[in-house]
């Protein structure tokens, strides 16, 4: 006889959410109303022993927000309602039985204390996703439906038709913020499944304990840089393996673009919208939603292959003319999110315990475009493997201290690169 062990879980309970705006809290209660019914209705079944599955909810005229993983969910959290109560009625010598809502809520309509609607409100069960890890190309992030933040500000509420966003009180107990920190590193690696309830005035997260705090940390490879290059249009990212200055093998490479968010600001700019119109709003809070979304798929990255170090420009720029036009000034002063999504990438690699490196910025596009042309990718994932070349040179004279001190690390010395760089004297007319 084998005794299986059961898992025992922590939830945490965050009161005090806000919602973005009026429209999206009674999305929400839509959603908990029609999830509700599924509930109710597979713990009454379960009650009485009668058989059901998903093709018994096709008479439901009311669940059309509803898609199979919001149904599963309901399914699940009835089956696990009807379990406790069994086990309930095992323990009671009295006929016991369950109000939904509480009997305190049914005591205060009774007694005129709440509206019709309050009362209602307080019998929804709480919008439940359940938690799944990431298998094979699947990735979820610990949760199909929900995504918390890195900087523990909101959760992103994927629904049917659109991305609903949930602020989190400001001030949360240590403890908590602690915990949460913790499953912010599961949700990048997607190695345990998280479940996420949501109610119309507080967000419960559940985990297994044993889960909680199983982070395996793989041993980096020495030398294997996740380096990139940003601009406000697009962020060029590679992963390069150096074995010596000249001598290198590209794992990976890829670009992410804003490009179309920034045209079209621009179009409504020549609309003459305003700031406070909701199609801006729309397009800022889509951009920073981007972006943070960029710094957690690199990590990501960075952690699928192992990377050492993480590198990219040390930049020090502030807000004034560039001479350039009104446009460009916008683009690179307000609609490019740099320092917030700087400090998100150096606070999820503090988590992962890689290494930072800031490298000098200056003629990285020139010279990537120009030493390592003829791997054929675009401009800014080979001025992002230029940085990867100086990350791995300064770390190697000024951090380990395993190489001689060269005067300039920014320019390489070309004769190193003589066979990379012959097609590119051409391009360029240089004999």
């Amino acid at each position: 006889m084998s005794l299986k062990k059961e898992k025992i879980y922590t939830t945490i309970k965050l009161t005090g959410i806000t919602f973005e705006s009026e429209s999206d809290r009674k999305i929400v209660r839509d959603y908990c109303r029609q999830q509700t019914h599924i509930i109710r209705s597979v713990f009454k079944r379960s009650q009485k022993n009668t058989g059901f599955n998903f093709s018994s909810f096709d008479h439901y005229n009311d669940i059309d927000l509803l898609d199979s993983w919001w149904k599963q969910s309901a399914v699940y959290e009835g089956k696990t309602i009807s379990s406790s109560f069994d086990e309930l009625k095992k323990h009671s010598d009295n006929k016991i039985h369950l109000c939904f809502g509480g009997k305190n809520n049914q005591r205060d309509y009774q007694a005129k204390k709440i509206t019709k609607q309050e009362y209602e409100d307080r019998r929804l069960h709480p919008l439940t996703s359940i938690g799944e890890k990431d298998s094979g190309t699947k990735r979820t992030g610990g949760n199909r439906k929900f995504k918390l933040s890195a900087d523990l500000s909101y959760v992103s509420l994927k629904l049917k038709d659109k991305t609903v966003k949930i602020y989190l009180p400001e001030k949360i107990h240590k403890k908590y913020k602690k915990l949460l920190n913790e499953l912010v590193v599961h949700q990048v690696i997607g190695d345990i499944p998280i479940t996420y309830k949501i109610s119309l005035d507080a967000l419960y997260i559940s985990v297994a304990v044993e889960d909680l705090y199983s982070v395996k940390k793989q041993d980096s490879i020495e030398d294997r840089i996740l380096a990139i290059d940003m601009n406000p249009n697009y962020i060029g990212w590679s992963v390069v393996e150096w074995t010596s200055e000249n001598e290198y093998k590209i794992i990976d490479a890829g670009v992410f673009s804003l490009k179309k968010l920034n045209d079209i600001e621009n179009t409504f700019i020549k609309k003459h919208i305003k700031n406070t119109s909701p199609e801006r709003k729309k397009i800022t809070n889509k951009r920073t939603y981007n972006i943070y979304e960029i710094t957690h798929i690199l990590m990501n990255i960075c952690v699928h292959y192992r990377c050492s170090m993480f590198s990219f420009e040390k930049l020090d720029i502030k807000s004034e003319d560039c001479g350039r036009g009104k446009r460009y000034n916008k683009l690179v002063n307000n609609q490019w999110l740099r320092t917030p999504f700087v400090n998100n990438l150096k606070k999820l690699a503090q988590i992962f315990n890689i290494r930072i490196v800031e490298v000098a910025p200056e003629y990285s596009s020139f010279i990537g475009n120009f030493i390592f042309r003829d791997e054929n990718l675009p401009d800014m994932c080979l001025a992002s493997v230029e940085l990867s070349r100086r990350c791995y040179e300064f770390f190697h004279q000024y951090i380990s201290k395993d190489k001689d001190k060269k005067k300039n690390i920014v320019f390489p010395d070309v004769k190193m690169f003589a066979r990379h760089f012959v097609g590119a004297k051409e391009v360029f007319g240089i004999s």
